[in-house]
């Protein structure tokens, strides 16, 4: 993925999860969390054990994530730490001030106000319900987003997790006056991995849907529905028809489908790996019993325990299995027939 790749998924991610975008430039997007992207990216277990046993206001955090360094050091909205770089910051309203408490530059205490006087109103849960003054802090927390960077792993972990299973609605695309009324049809669509496994790997996707009012089957589903307009929130004008098949009921049918497909497959590649594995066994077994001869009983019991566990090791990266698992699976409800 390349920076605007990057930049786009990015993009999306913060906006399935509600976050606002404050600044966008050609490198670097400035982005108020949400509660939920907070939680998920900011590592901040104990203030939000905090909010949710107190039950505060929450204050998201302020972040600007970074997708090409060099263009954002040549603009100037990045600094190193101790270079002059930009004058500081105000903080945004609702940033969380706690990072500063330990970190306060001599500067920011100056500007503190002098004893006696009064303080001056502060949006910090610790000001609010403690009277504990903390001066504003004066960098964003700054990410480098980049393929294979920490930040973007943590963000792919994310989505694979929160995004196994979503329900999804076809968006006609009308837009102004009054939408027409449709009937949209649910389907249940799942994504299989299949691994056909032995000392070589060999990987498959199989996509599949299923029909819920008629139990009509498609293969390659997502490819055929990809570029529809789907939205999390049902449209205007839309009428959902009723499922006659469970989703138990309709996730057996599409395994019991992948199952039969399979079981077509030519399997020669399995024989194969069969016939590998009786030679690395029998070369093993020639090796170990020229070598446990004549060992004394403590030398005996080691060699015989290595010899286990090279035969086992042997089988485990030798023997043909086939692994299957769902990848992911989302409920649609669409507008036109696939």
């Amino acid at each position: 993925m390349n920076s605007k790749q990057v930049e786009r998924y990015m993009l999306r991610f913060l906006e399935a999860l509600n976050c606002e975008v404050l600044e966008k430039t050609s490198s670097s997007l400035l982005v108020k969390l949400s509660p939920e992207a907070d939680k998920e990216l900011t590592g901040r277990s104990y203030y939000w054990s905090f909010v949710e046993k107190t039950g505060v206001p929450a204050e998201t955090m302020t972040m600007r994530f970074v997708f090409d360094p060099a263009a954002e050091a040549r603009i100037g909205t990045v600094a190193a730490p101790g270079s002059g770089g930009p004058p500081p910051m105000a903080a945004p309203p609702g940033t969380v001030p706690l990072a500063a408490a330990g970190t306060a530059s001599p500067a920011a205490a100056s500007t503190a106000p002098p004893a006696g006087a009064p303080a001056g109103p502060t949006n910090s849960i610790l000001g609010r319900y403690f009277g504990v003054q903390l001066p504003p802090i004066s960098r964003i927390p700054t990410d480098s987003v980049a393929f294979g960077s920490r930040r973007l792993n943590q963000i792919f972990q994310t989505v694979q997790r929160k995004g196994s299973c979503v329900r999804l609605f076809e968006d006609s695309g009308r837009s102004g006056g009054q939408p027409r009324a449709a009937s949209a049809e649910p389907w249940l669509c799942v994504n299989y991995r299949v691994e056909l496994i032995s000392d070589m790997k060999r990987e498959e996707l199989h996509s599949l849907g299923l029909q819920l009012a008629t139990g009509r089957l498609v293969e390659n589903f997502w490819d055929k529905v990809r570029k529809r307009k789907l939205t999390p929130r049902i449209p205007a004008g839309i009428h959902l028809l009723p499922a006659k098949y469970t989703l138990n009921r309709a996730a057996s049918l599409l395994e019991a489908h992948l199952e039969k497909k399979l079981k077509a497959y030519d399997f020669r590649w399995a024989e194969e790996a069969r016939d590998r594995l009786a030679e690395e066994l029998a070369r093993i077994d020639g090796f170990y019993e020229e070598s446990l001869k004549g060992l004394e009983e403590e030398e005996l019991a080691k060699g015989q325990e290595q010899y286990t566990l090279r035969r086992e090791e042997a089988e485990w990266q030798y023997s043909p299995r086939v692994r299957v698992s769902a990848v992911n699976c989302a409920m649609l409800h669409l507008l036109e027939e696939v």
